[in-house]
């Protein structure tokens, strides 16, 4: 019985001593393997770790050189006001560096002109008086014969500050670049970069394998030890310590290094396997197959990476050659358990496999629920690009059962050229996944089936399986939400031209005027003419009528479908400026305004740009509620892709035409730039403002295949960019403004009397009107120069206009007069209404007001009142 159950044993012995030997001799093989790929990894990871920190510092090197501060600076040293824009510029750069110890900026000849350094961990700006020559150091030597765009690297060593090596030990790398204008150096860069912090990066990276006693040196060209799990080998070059070098210590290694050109496999020294790699620069290490190529100069490179680790043996591994007869009485013992125990395992297994199918139909279920609870729609296509999944969100958006759907290819929810596309794009999208978005901008049109057109965006994530690659695709109904915004940018133009409409009645008005008083002057000229007489009236009631009509003009604004068209913004500024004039000239803003030659024309809607130009100009008011100026510029620019690669927009590189609004404002507070373009984002008082301005104009530029840019400093003003995309040779389509003509001039005796009116012809009316009274009159055309005459002369009556360019207006005008001239009789006149006035300007009964246009008569009450009171 016993025989039998030893033959029926004998084989499972056989088959686990085999196994045995086979997994023993695996395990050393995947131990050797996971060794030499482990050391790789943490060569690679310690590559990695200085080439990106040392290439970031190269292009911080060439950053701070191309500054035109810089170069602004090094030309006129002496200019102060350019020495604080770039030391304030360098002082938030290296505060964003901590890793930065030290930046000078040296003239062509070696002195300091700049230098910043960190002291008790604070960057601070070192005064002049401290400032120091540096033509004798090294780096400066070696940074003469650097071309333009050339960096050189100093040899890494320790700090030495003032004769003495700094403790503790701060390994310092110099990266030094020309700045160069037309050719000619004007002086250096001379960035000091700690090396501790790449240090702590490496001993983070050795942490994680100090269970497998693996050690990290990196030596430099002379082998001397720049990093070791041993400090006091370290840095030997600094200390005259010839004995601390490779060559010394581990001759037998330095040797087998120096004789290769590249590390292909470990190198096994003793009890020791190494394995190590090369870091050089761009012009060192020719004859060798470097591991990282920095982009500089360097006087050290190669580095030599090298990591050491205890090298494996079977003993180490296989300690059962030592216990084998207990081992074979074991696996014997284990192969009757085993036997015994097979029939309750399988049980147990099958159990165990049925509680996972009831777990997997779960989590299935789990799944399930969690897909339908997605508020957006969500469609997975497998690797075959047909639709395996659609949640009830994805059914409610296109309006189609998921029964419909599944199995079927994407395209079955497309339609015409969108469709025909999508197929060509398919194939790549499988071939080079990557992530898609269908944005709100540019939306998906859908057709539903109830007929409606539906505005979709959409975002497609590739997720890569052991199938192939799959397509997580997420939908987003947007039709109500654009709808939405139709409708606040409908009201952002409207409130918008509510500011306008003021300004455009105001000088509609002043037209009438000087056409009503010209025909009344007329009239009484033409007395005893009945076929003259009848055609002045007509034209009067003509005028009458255009009069009540820009009373509307206050209230009605129509709205009008966005068309865009070529525009030529010479000839469209030259229409338009005097809009944006009126449209806040009764603030105390001054504005300027220039314009290049040679501008192209740009295909736009002029009446979203005048829109756009509004807002701007307002916003800009409203930043200076004391007043101040307000430029605009036009001219060309040019978006290259280093520009394109900085922002988020998508556009094309090529030719812009640049029109920037900026003002001297309060500026916007740095924590709040960003927000700036979100919608409903304002920092007004309640009811003053929707918030919807810039949000608006950046939707309307980016519309247009444009770009807009905002640049602000709080207590110093902002300068918003808008860069619109050019087009050669266009016809203008904007409209032009010409010159009204200009009519002739009407009296009450030993009275004086003043007209103050900036339009000229209006002002003859006006003096007109009051000569014919027997009144004597002088004319002016600015409430500044009325106030020089006012103290020169004394007159019983002044006859102003209230809103007026200059330093002073009407209403100023009138509170000088009130203190200073008592007894002179005010009488104000405008295009806007009394109420608006009233308003705006806090308008008491100091003054009698004429509306214009105004009529000879309206003029003699004025006249009545105004000597009464």
């Amino acid at each position: 019985m016993i025989n039998q159950h030893l033959r029926l044993l004998l084989p499972f012995i056989l088959i686990i001593i085999g196994l045995a030997a086979i997994v023993v001799n695996m395990d050393f093989t995947l131990r050797n393997e996971q060794q030499a790929k482990n050391n790789q990894q943490i060569l690679d990871q310690v590559t990695g770790i200085i080439r990106s920190n040392l290439t970031k510092t190269n292009e911080d090197v060439q950053f701070i050189a191309a500054l035109p501060l810089a170069e602004a600076f090094l030309h006129n040293p002496q200019d102060e006001r350019s020495y604080q824009q770039l030391s304030d510029t360098l002082l938030k750069f290296t505060n964003s560096r901590q890793d930065y110890h030290q930046l000078r900026l040296l003239d062509k000849n070696g002195m300091e002109k700049l230098r910043i350094e960190l002291n008790k961990r604070t960057l601070n700006l070192v005064p002049e008086e401290e400032l120091q020559d540096k033509s004798d150091r090294y780096y400066y030597q070696a940074a003469k014969t650097l071309s333009p765009g050339e960096i050189y690297q100093s040899p890494l060593d320790l700090n030495i500050e003032f004769d003495k090596i700094e403790r503790p030990f701060r390994p310092t790398l110099r990266f030094v670049q020309g700045i160069f204008s037309g050719g000619e150096i004007l002086g250096y860069v001379v960035l000091n970069y700690n090396v501790n912090s790449i240090f702590r990066n490496l001993d983070r990276v050795m942490a994680n394998y100090r269970n497998e006693q693996t050690k990290l040196y990196i030596a430099n060209q002379q082998g001397y030890l720049l990093y070791s799990p041993n400090d006091t080998q370290n840095w030997g070059f600094m200390f005259n310590r010839p004995d601390l070098t490779l060559e010394k210590i581990q001759p037998l290694l330095w040797q087998k290094i120096q004789q290769q050109t590249h590390a292909e496999q470990a190198l096994k020294i003793e009890q020791n396997l190494y394995f190590y790699q090369h870091i050089c620069a761009f012009n060192s290490c020719l004859d060798l197959d470097p591991h990282a190529v920095l982009p500089n100069q360097a006087e050290d490179l190669p580095w030599y990476l090298i990591s050491e680790t205890p090298s494996l043996n079977v003993s180490n591994l296989f300690w059962l050659n030592s216990y084998w007869p207990y081992m074979m009485l074991l696996l014997m013992l284990s192969t009757i358990l085993l036997v015994l125990k097979i029939s309750q395992k399988l049980g147990r297994t099958y159990h165990t496999l049925v509680e996972k199918q009831q777990d997997i139909r779960n989590s299935e279920q789990r799944f399930a629920k969690v897909i339908e609870s997605i508020p957006d729609g969500l469609i997975i296509l497998n690797e075959k690009a047909k639709i395996e999944t659609v949640n009830p969100a994805a059914e409610a958006i296109f309006g189609v059962d998921k029964m419909q759907l599944l199995g079927n290819p994407i395209e079955v929810l497309m339609s015409g050229h969108f469709k025909e596309m999508h197929y060509s794009k398919t194939d790549d999208f499988y071939h080079n996944p990557r992530r898609i978005e269908i944005t709100r901008e540019r939306p998906y049109c859908y057709k539903h089936p109830n007929g409606s057109t539906h505005f979709v965006q959409a975002t497609i994530n590739p997720l890569k399986t052991a199938d192939g690659v799959i397509a997580i695709v997420l939908v987003k109904d947007v039709t109500k939400s654009l709808k939405q915004e139709d409708k606040l940018r409908q009201s952002q133009k409207l409130d918008a031209l509510g500011q306008l409409t003021g300004g455009v009645a105001h000088d509609f008005n002043n037209l009438l005027a000087i056409m009503l008083g010209n025909l009344e002057l007329l009239e009484m000229q033409a007395q005893g003419q009945d076929k003259l007489l009848t055609r002045i009236t007509k034209i009067t009631n003509a005028v009458n009528s255009a009069a009540d009509l820009t009373q509307k003009l206050l209230t009605v604004s129509r709205r009008k479908n966005l068309s865009a068209q070529t525009v030529d913004l010479k000839t469209f500024m030259e229409s338009t400026m005097d809009m944006l004039l009126r449209t806040i000239k009764q603030q105390k803003v001054q504005i300027s305004y220039s314009i290049e030659d040679n501008i192209p024309a740009v295909f736009i809607d002029p009446n979203e740009l005048t829109n756009a130009l509004i807002n701007l100009l307002l916003n800009a008011r409203d930043a200076m509620p004391n007043g101040g100026k307000i430029f605009i510029r036009i001219e060309n620019a040019y978006l290259d892709q280093d520009y394109i690669k900085s922002i988020s927009d998508t556009i094309k590189q090529g030719k812009y035409v640049l029109i920037s609004v900026e003002d001297n404002g309060c500026g916007i507070p740095k924590g709040l730039l960003d927000k700036v373009l979100e919608p409903f984002f304002t920092t007004k008082e309640k009811d003053k403002g929707t918030g919807l301005g810039l949000a608006m104009i950046y939707g309307f530029i980016k519309q247009s295949n444009g770009h807009m840019r905002i640049y602000s400093e709080e207590g110093s003003g902002t300068n918003i960019h808008l860069y619109l995309p050019t087009i050669e040779n266009a016809d203008t389509k904007v409209p032009i403004k010409h010159d009204v003509p200009v009519l002739p001039p009407e009296n009450w005796s030993n009275l004086r009397a003043l007209v103050v009116d900036d339009e000229v012809e209006l002002a003859e009316v006006a003096a007109s009107y009051l000569e014919l009274t027997g009144i004597t009159v002088d004319v002016c055309h600015s409430a500044d120069s009325a106030w020089q005459k006012v103290q020169q002369q004394s007159y019983d009556i002044v006859f102003s206009d209230i809103v007026m360019p200059g330093e002073m207006d009407g209403i100023d005008l009138l509170k000088k007069l009130k203190e200073q001239k008592p007894n002179t009789a005010v009488i104000l006149t405008s295009g806007f209404s009394e109420e608006m006035l009233t308003q705006q300007y806090q308008l008491q009964e100091k003054a009698v007001f004429v509306h214009k246009p105004y009529k000879r008569d309206q003029v003699t009450d004025a006249i009545i009142k105004a000597l009464k009171k």
